[in-house]
């Protein structure tokens, strides 16, 4: 299991920032990773959606439960059901003293095939990695900094995926 830690430098205020990154549907209009996302069982500070994004020479697809955290700026989610055994994760817009926003992206995955996880997962983190760059720079086209100011990944185990889910 990895963690993947980004975090990015939003030249806008982080309420703005929040709403973007909220509006799932708008993900397929400015981001070239994002194949399709549909909304479900729609409900205030929840729903389901379905997602498609382009991964590496393929795509990937999954249905995940989201809880939104206006009033926080924060987005958690969690897979049902998809491609990957585990991906959850979720997304925060904090403001700074300079009006603009650090906005963080984490998420813990496993692709479900222990034997080959040395070997694939890194593609999968890497992957990942480009595909939010590729998001956050879609959808804030102009007001990002041209590279993450903080990525990390890390191999998780067990109670370690939850401590490091809490933490976001």
């Amino acid at each position: 299991m990895k963690t993947v830690n980004l975090q990015f430098l939003i030249t806008q205020p982080a309420t703005s920032v929040y709403e973007v990154i909220a509006d799932f549907p708008a993900y397929e209009t400015f981001a070239d990773a994002v194949r399709k996302v549909e909304l479900y069982n729609v409900k205030p500070g929840s729903c389901e959606s379905f997602w498609e994004v382009k991964f590496r020479d393929g795509l990937l697809r999954w249905h995940e439960r989201d809880a939104f955290y206006p009033e926080e700026r924060r987005i958690h989610f969690s897979q049902t059901k998809g491609d990957l055994a585990i991906f959850d994760g979720g997304w925060h817009a904090e403001p700074r003293q300079d009006g603009t926003t650090t906005l963080t992206f984490h998420a813990v995955l496993d692709l479900g095939l222990p034997q080959l996880a040395s070997l694939l997962e890194p593609i999968a983190v890497q992957a990942l990695r480009e595909n939010i760059a590729s998001i956050v720079n879609g959808l804030f086209e102009g007001h990002v900094q041209p590279h993450p100011i903080s990525v990390s990944s890390e191999v998780v185990a067990g109670a370690g995926a939850d401590r490091a889910l809490s933490s976001l």
